[in-house]
């Protein structure tokens, strides 16, 4: 709900809550996305947990973390 998805995105086996914005670019892979959270273009994240109202900065590139 009320969330936004830029264009050039993989999103594959994601949970993504409301208010979430995505932008251009990003790739999403088996991750929980709660709300409120911000992924600038570019980021890679595999296997990830982002806590709420995190900001995501551009070009972040992780692999089985939480992000808080």
């Amino acid at each position: 709900k009320n969330s936004k998805i830029g264009s050039k995105c993989k999103i594959n086996n994601c949970m993504i809550m409301d208010n979430v914005t995505i932008a251009n670019g990003v790739t999403l892979q088996n991750s929980i996305i709660s709300d409120g959270v911000t992924i600038e273009d570019g980021c890679n994240l595999n296997d990830c947990q982002v806590a709420p109202a995190v900001l995501v900065a551009a070009k972040t590139k992780v692999n089985g973390e939480t992000l808080c």
